[in-house]
C-alpha cells in the first residue's frame, strides 16, 4: 500500500510536477534534497533520495519512508508555510507521466462503466460519459490531508503492542483514507479494499505487523538464494538446497549448545564457536536486518540483564583538563551528579580546596566513543566514531544531543568500589514562536515534534540507561526559521505525549 500511495497516487499522477521546465521551484527536487539531508539513526540505513521516483526498495525502506514523507511533501508543496488549496500542474504532453495519466483515466473510466452496466437499470449514454469523464483529484490540500491521516494510521497499527481500542482507531483512520482516495478518483488496488477489513484480524492475531510479518521467511529465502547449486535441474537443485539448509540448522544448534555450556568456555570452545560462526555467515559478516534488530529489542525489553554494553576500547581523560579545553565545567557537572548519586553511601568531595572528611573525586574517567543501551547504539558527538549516533531520546521522548559518554570507577580507602555509567547531554529547545503546522492534531500519533536547529539547553548529566530510543531528524527552513523535526523511530508501543521542552529563554530568566 505504501509503495502504491507514493509511486502511483502521488508521483506518477503528477503531484510533484513543476509549473514549467524553467520554473525555479521544482517540488520533486525539493523532496529529494529533503531526503538527502535527513539524519538517520544507526538502527536503520539511509533511504535512497530517488526512491520516490524510481527503484524497487525493500518493504522496510518503504515503511521508514512513509513515517517522514509528510514532512518532505510539506516542504515540496508549501507556500509561506501553508499547503495551497489548488491543483498541481498537469504533466507535460508526450511524457511518461502524461501517458500514465491517460492510461489510468481510461482504465478507471471503463471500470466505472462496467459497474454502471451491471448495477444501474437502463443506463443512458450520459451515464457512461459521466463515468468516463471523471479524473483523479490533483488538489494539494486534499492529498496532503489524506497522507497525514494515512501515516498516522500506519504508525498506530504497526506497533509491537496494541490495545483493541488503538487497533480500532487505527483501522478506522485507514478505512477513512481508502474512502477518501476513492472519492478523489484515485486508482486503488485490491489491497486497499482488504485494508478496510483489518480490524477483525487484529482481534484474532494481535499486532499483525509482527505476528503476521514475513521478515523471517524473506531472510531464509535470502540465505537459500546464496547457496551455490550450479543451476542443476532434475531434482539436484532441490536436494542441494535441502542439504545446505539442514547443514545451516545443525551448525546453528551446535553453536547454541557450545554457548550454553554451564562452565566458562575454554579456548578450544571459543575457537570452535568462531570457526562455526564464520562458516555459517561466510567470510564477510552479514548485515543486520529488520528481523535481527526486532528480535534483539524484544529480548532486551523482556530481560533486564546487559542493559548497557560498553565497547572494549575507551580513552582515559581528566575532566578538569577536558572541561578547560571545551570551555565548560565538566568536572563540576559530573562531581555534582556523583555526589547526589552516592550520598547515601559516603561523602564525595572535590579534589581541591576541600575541608572535612570524605573521599575526593579525582576527575579521572574513561570515555568510550559509543555504547549500546537495550540493543540501541548511542555515540558521543565529540568522538569521530560516535557522530553517527550522537542524537537520541532520553526519558519520555525528550530529544538530546549526546556530548560525552563516561564510565566512572571510584574506590574508597577501605577498598569499596563504586561505578557509574553516565552521559553528558543537552536537550533540544523550542518555544511558542515555532508556528503550528497542518499536522498539529496528529502530532502525537505521528511521533513528530519541531525544535530549533542547533539550539540546545545547558549540559546535564544523566545515567546511560536513561537513553531510551532513536529518532529520525529532518532539517527544514520554514518562515525564516531553521528547524529540526524529530520523528520517533521506535515501534514498540503507541506514541506518548512528549514532555515539555526547555525553552531558550527559561535559563535566562532564572539567571536574572
Amino acid at each position: 500500500m505504501v509503495k502504491h500511495v507514493i509511486r502511483e497516487i502521488l508521483y506518477r499522477s503528477g503531484m510533484f510536477n513543476a509549473a514549467s521546465t524553467k520554473a525555479k521551484r521544482k517540488p520533486l527536487k525539493i523532496l529529494e534534497e529533503f531526503l538527502a539531508n535527513v539524519w538517520w539513526p544507526p538502527s536503520i540505513g539511509r533511504i535512497p533520495k530517488s526512491l520516490v521516483a524510481g527503484g524497487s526498495g525493500k518493504a522496510d525502506q518503504w515503511r521508514t519512508l512513509i513515517s517522514i514523507l509528510f514532512l518532505g511533501v510539506f516542504a515540496a508543496w508549501q507556500v509561506d508555510g501553508e499547503i495551497p488549496d489548488e491543483d498541481a500542474p498537469k504533466s507535460a504532453s508526450k511524457t511518461k507521466l502524461a501517458a500514465n495519466d491517460a492510461r489510468v483515466k481510461k482504465m478507471l473510466g471503463n471500470r466505472r462503466a462496467e459497474v454502471i452496466a451491471a448495477t444501474v437499470g437502463n443506463p443512458t449514454a450520459a451515464d457512461f460519459d459521466k463515468a468516463r469523464s471523471i479524473s483523479p483529484s490533483r488538489n494539494y490540500r486534499q492529498h496532503f490531508d489524506v497522507l497525514i491521516q494515512f501515516t498516522a494510521s500506519l504508525r498506530i497499527i504497526s506497533t509491537q503492542s496494541i490495545t483493541p481500542y488503538d487497533a480500532k482507531r487505527g483501522c478506522d483512520y485507514l478505512n477513512d483514507c481508502c474512502q477518501a482516495w476513492a472519492r478523489m478518483g484515485c486508482h486503488l488496488t485490491p489491497y486497499f479494499h482488504y485494508a478496510t477489513h483489518l480490524f477483525p484480524q487484529f482481534l484474532r492475531l494481535g499486532p499483525i505487523a509482527y505476528t503476521a510479518a514475513v521478515w523471517a521467511y524473506e531472510r531464509h529465502n535470502g540465505a537459500l538464494a546464496q547457496i551455490n547449486h550450479n543451476g542443476h535441474s532434475g531434482g539436484e537443485l532441490e536436494a542441494t538446497m535441502m542439504r545446505a539448509w539442514w547443514k545451516r540448522i545443525q551448525i546453528t544448534d551446535l553453536i547454541s549448545a557450545l554457548k550454553s555450556l554451564p562452565r566458562p568456555h575454554r579456548f578450544e570452545d571459543a575457537d570452535s564457536i568462531k570457526i562455526l560462526e564464520e562458516a555459517l555467515e561466510g567470510e564477510k559478516k552479514a548485515a543486520r536486518g529488520t528481523l535481527e534488530t526486532y528480535t534483539d529489542r524484544v529480548r532486551a525489553k523482556d530481560n533486564n540483564e546487559d542493559i548497557i554494553q560498553l565497547p572494549k576500547q575507551s580513552k582515559e581523560i581528566r575532566l578538569r583538563r577536558l572541561g578547560a579545553a571545551e570551555g565548560v565545567s565538566l568536572y563540576g557537572l559530573v562531581y555534582a551528579y556523583l555526589r547526589d548519586l552516592w550520598k547515601g553511601s559516603f561523602n564525595l568531595v572535590p579534589d581541591v580546596g576541600t575541608s572535612g572528611h570524605g573521599s575526593a573525586f579525582s576527575g579521572r574517567v574513561r570515555s568510550p566513543s559509543h555504547v549500546v543501551v537495550r540493543k540501541r547504539r548511542f555515540g558521543a558527538s565529540t568522538r569521530t566514531r560516535g557522530l553517527s549516533a550522537c542524537y537520541g531520546y532520553m526519558g519520555n521522548r525528550i530529544p538530546v544531543c549526546i556530548d560525552y559518554l563516561f564510565t566512572v570507577n571510584h574506590m574508597l580507602a577501605d577498598g569499596s568500589k563504586f561505578d557509574a555509567n553516565i552521559a553528558v547531554v543537552r536537550r533540544f529547545t523550542r518555544d511558542e514562536r515555532i508556528p503550528e503546522f497542518p499536522w498539529a492534531i496528529w502530532a502525537t500519533d505521528l511521533g513528530v515534534q519541531a525544535w530549533y536547529a542547533q539550539r540546545f539547553a545547558d549540559a546535564e548529566v544523566i545515567p546511560m540507561e536513561n537513553l531510551t530510543g532513536h529518532f529520525i531528524m529532518c532539517p527544514l527552513r520554514l518562515r525564516n526559521k531553521s528547524l529540526w523535526f524529530t520523528v520517533a523511530h521506535d515501534h514498540e508501543d503507541q506514541e506518548p505525549d512528549v514532555e515539555d521542552a526547555v525553552r531558550p529563554d527559561e535559563s535566562e530568566e532564572e539567571d536574572n
